[in-house]
């Protein structure tokens, strides 16, 4: 079983490009000339993937394994920019917490309108 950190973030990252790719793991397998299992116990976490594995599966995708690390790094960091906020807020009294909630709905429908 893949532990949390590094390596199993990798791991959700290359599925998350993968189902954003809309491949199979089968198509995935096929691209990085990698076993169909070989593919399926990695994503699944059922095993932990050689650094040769996640380079073949980050080129399958279309990324140089560079481009490929630097992505996982930012996603790290978002994460853990996102946890440090949800521990400030979950202090907050609700009457604030429903307060930035709404100012961050409204920002994210702002920016998805285009305006």
């Amino acid at each position: 079983m893949v532990s949390e950190g590094g390596i199993a973030r990798l791991v959700r990252l290359i599925d998350t490009e993968r189902a954003r790719q809309g491949l199979s793991g089968r198509e995935l397998s096929a691209r990085a000339s990698l076993g169909v299992a070989t593919v399926s116990n990695v994503l699944s976490g059922q095993s932990s993937p050689e650094l040769e594995t996640i380079e073949a599966l980050a080129g399958a995708l279309g990324y140089s394994m560079e481009t490929f690390l630097a992505m996982a790094l930012r996603a790290s960091r978002r994460q853990a920019d996102t946890e440090l906020i949800a521990d400030i807020v979950d202090k907050l009294p609700e009457a604030d917490r429903k307060a930035i909630l709404s100012l961050a709905t409204y920002y994210r429908d702002l920016q998805s309108s285009g305006r």
